[in-house]
């Protein structure tokens, strides 16, 4: 699978063994509220602008986990397994997230000048902003 963020959409398109469709979200065609999305595995994970954070499951083709921040978002950076999602909302603050249990907590002492957040590539437990 290939996506790609354009003007608040993502483009989803299965690259190998597919029909060759392209899958855009979100389904309403009025909105685009998407401010970032990655693959990660089998799961595509995207966030909007109103606080929503999505899984999509790659292999089903449906949503499989959404979990409702209180302020939007304005990026999300999972690590290499999607266990864990870092997320910067439209406030500058950093939050971690886990999709197993819905638990978000913030990231104390994250700098405001930071724009990325980078994830250990040995240890997913890790991150760096």
């Amino acid at each position: 699978h290939a996506c790609v963020l354009i003007d608040g959409r993502v483009y989803l398109h299965q690259i190998e063994r597919g029909d060759g469709k392209t899958t855009i979200f979100p389904r309403k065609e009025d909105d685009k509220s998407i401010t970032c999305a990655s693959i990660v595995g089998n799961f595509l994970i995207y966030a909007h602008s109103n606080g929503r954070l999505q899984y999509y499951s790659l292999i089903d083709g449906q949503e499989v986990n959404e979990y409702k921040h209180a302020n939007g978002i304005r990026k999300c950076f999972p690590n290499h397994e999607g266990t864990r999602v870092a997320l910067i909302d439209t406030s500058g603050t950093a939050w971690l997230y886990n999709p197993i249990n819905d638990d978000c907590i913030q990231i104390a002492d994250f700098p405001v000048t930071a724009d990325r957040i980078l994830w250990d590539s040995s240890d997913s437990t890790i991150f760096v902003a």
